[in-house]
């Protein structure tokens, strides 16, 4: 097999944000010193999807030498690791079933804030006020991942426009 780290049967994605699709690992496996036929490919966990690809279709003879190629996705659900197994079963007598870990972490939407995570009023004189806003822009792609920003603020003498917004995959809000 053929993949990030195929030696130890592991297979590690990277980080990606829930409701996104990582970036697919090809893979490839050689029908080795006899003709292979290679009938099926899963997943324990629906977080992680394994395809076939074009050049390549299952309950097919590979003659020996040839190559069986697919590749595995990760789709996070929740925030945190994920892990699963991807499994092919084939006609192979001493190996019917060959097995490898797969690995990936859900983190959280991306969010860009114009102004950085502090807002500074500069010097305001005691009766007056001073307004400013930011941009908050949420970098997600993924038509499912709308961002949620909650407002707090740490004293009585500041004043936001809203409590709350939700903000969807790739625009943005300005807020005062």
């Amino acid at each position: 097999l053929s993949g990030n780290n195929p030696a130890s049967g592991e297979l590690t994605f990277p980080e990606t944000i829930v409701g996104e699709t990582s970036s697919s690992i090809e893979g490839t496996i050689s029908s080795g010193s006899s003709t292979t036929i290679f009938e099926e490919i899963w997943t324990t966990s629906g977080e992680f999807i394994a395809v076939v690809t074009d050049s390549s279709r299952l309950g097919s003879a590979y003659p020996q030498g040839s190559e069986f190629r697919f590749q595995v996705q990760f789709t996070p659900s929740k925030r945190g690791s994920a892990s699963a197994e991807l499994l092919i079963r084939t006609n192979d007598p001493n190996e019917t079933v060959r097995a490898w870990n797969l690995s990936g972490t859900g983190i959280g939407p991306q969010m860009f804030v114009s102004s950085g995570l502090n807002v500074s009023f500069g010097e305001v004189r005691l009766g007056s006020s001073q307004a400013d806003s930011v941009v908050l822009t949420n970098l997600s792609t993924s038509f499912n991942t709308t961002l949620q920003v909650v407002v707090g603020l740490s004293s009585e003498a500041f004043v936001a426009d809203t409590d709350s917004l939700s903000i969807p995959p790739g625009q943005r809000s300005e807020e005062r």
